[in-house]
């Protein structure tokens, strides 16, 4: 139950990421479009040239930084990191499944190392008041995805390498 909420969530925050993401793409494609429409009108002139947005590096900075983040609790979810399949496959049952629970425990303890440096970092960066160059953006809001994101992936890690211990040395059927 509660595996398939987190789950749930992961795939929520995964669809977050995807639109962040075609958001970035757009912003920059907008603004390609401007640039060459200045050049073709002839407008090419100041800094940025022409017609072009401005806080483009902003905007993008604080996308790719959320859909990075965003995305990584679904991906540990559906347990879809890289495996050497060929040698894995060939070991016993619980061998298998005490392997995946390392792994799903190593990873709970790096992104909780993850979420830790990221408070501290964020609570520092929100005491200082810092902003974004050119926007002006709160910079604590490029620390809100990292932490939202390694969050969901400590419970959702943690949860799988505890189940996937007491399933590891439960009595075969």
């Amino acid at each position: 139950m509660m595996a398939e909420r987190l789950n749930r969530w992961a795939r929520a925050l995964a669809w977050l990421a995807l639109l962040c993401l075609a958001g970035a793409t757009l912003v920059t494609l907008a603004d390609i479009g401007l640039r060459a429409l200045s050049r073709a009108l002839g407008l090419v002139t100041g800094t940025p040239p022409g017609l072009a947005l401005v806080g483009i590096v902003d905007l993008m900075q604080l996308a790719v930084m959320a859909a990075a983040y965003l995305a990584i609790p679904f991906t540990f979810a559906g347990e879809g990191h890289v495996t050497v399949d060929m040698l894995y496959l060939r070991l016993p049952y619980r061998l298998q499944t005490l392997l995946r629970a390392l792994a799903a425990l190593l990873s709970c303890l790096f992104m909780a190392m993850i979420l830790r440096y990221g408070i501290e970092q964020a609570l520092l960066v929100a005491s200082y008041g810092d902003r974004s160059a050119t926007l002006g953006i709160p910079l604590v809001w490029y620390w809100a995805p990292l932490l939202l994101g390694a969050a969901l992936s400590v419970a959702i890690t943690g949860l799988q390498g505890a189940s996937l211990l007491l399933r590891a040395f439960a009595p075969l059927r």
